[in-house]
């Protein structure tokens, strides 16, 4: 377990096995402050008698890193005077600069993230709508099997072949439920693992198209194929709905994490920059 120096005594400080936007392990010390790992250095970020002026995520879990964060600064051994102030303008400078550095990487994320769902959706959209077409032909193929093969038994119009029509269709029915109801299964797991990943808000953008399927529900035996509802495919499905109650995100809460770390860190450093000036 490592050690650190701290107002002149030597700590064990542990490894919380998480990493900070720029890669620095992240150790946690007895007195509640977190510290990371810089070339072999252990920097803090905040002292812990500077109390957090930044909201709530909404996540306790989150909050207590944050405010662990909070505790420590970023420093090579100097005492940051805590009496140095900050007005609320000044505080809300340092949050609205760490997310002007920090925003580029995760919109770029949340971008890539998107157009990989987008592309994804799209693709399937296009198999399924080809085994649309297929369903069609396969549904017309077979019922041209069964109404040819009644005619050379010199049945006709006849019960049998009603009933065999009725069944082909409901068996055909059957199929292309099962296998639209896997298609859309598949694909909102996708999009909810997505969703779950950069947020109900960052998918708003997003282009989500349907699925279509043969619909043979108004299928007759013994009336021209052409007549018949089986003609029609269903009206296109979402392969994908976004939640009715907004995700957050996990991306988004680690951006916001990220966010304050660095607000933090920003102003440790003016801090520091006021405590040498004067």
């Amino acid at each position: 377990m490592p050690q650190i120096s701290v107002n002149g005594q030597q700590v064990n400080i542990t490894d919380t096995n998480q990493q900070d936007s720029r890669g620095f392990s992240i150790f946690s010390g007895p007195d509640g402050a977190l510290y990371t790992q810089q070339d072999g250095t252990f920097v803090l970020s905040r002292p812990a008698d500077i109390a957090s002026t930044l909201p709530s995520t909404g996540d306790e879990n989150i909050d207590k890193l944050i405010g662990a964060f909070e505790q420590g600064v970023q420093s090579t051994n100097k005492r940051i005077n805590p009496q140095i102030t900050f007005n609320p303008g000044e505080i809300s400078g340092f949050l609205d600069q760490a997310i002007a550095e920090l925003n580029p990487f995760f919109q770029s994320q949340f971008k890539a993230i998107r157009t990989d769902l987008e592309e994804g959706l799209g693709e399937l959209q296009q198999s399924l709508d080809l085994q649309a077409e297929a369903q069609a032909q396969g549904f017309r193929g077979g019922l041209k099997d069964i109404r040819e093969s009644a005619a050379e038994r010199g049945l006709g119009i006849s019960g049998v072949r009603a009933s065999q029509e009725r069944e082909f269709a409901e068996s055909t029915s059957r199929g292309i439920e099962q296998a639209t109801n896997q298609a859309l299964a598949s694909s909102r797991i996708a999009g909810r693992e997505v969703e779950r990943r950069i947020g109900t808000e960052n998918l708003a953008s997003v282009n989500i198209p349907g699925i279509r399927a043969l619909d043979v529900s108004g299928f007759q035996p013994g009336i021209t194929f052409a007549k018949q509802a089986a003609e029609k495919t269903t009206d296109r499905k979402p392969l994908f709905e976004l939640s009715k109650e907004p995700v957050k995100g996990s991306l988004v809460k680690q951006q916001q994490v990220e966010q304050r770390v660095r607000a933090s860190e920003i102003e440790a450093q003016e801090r520091t920059r006021r405590l040498n000036t004067t």
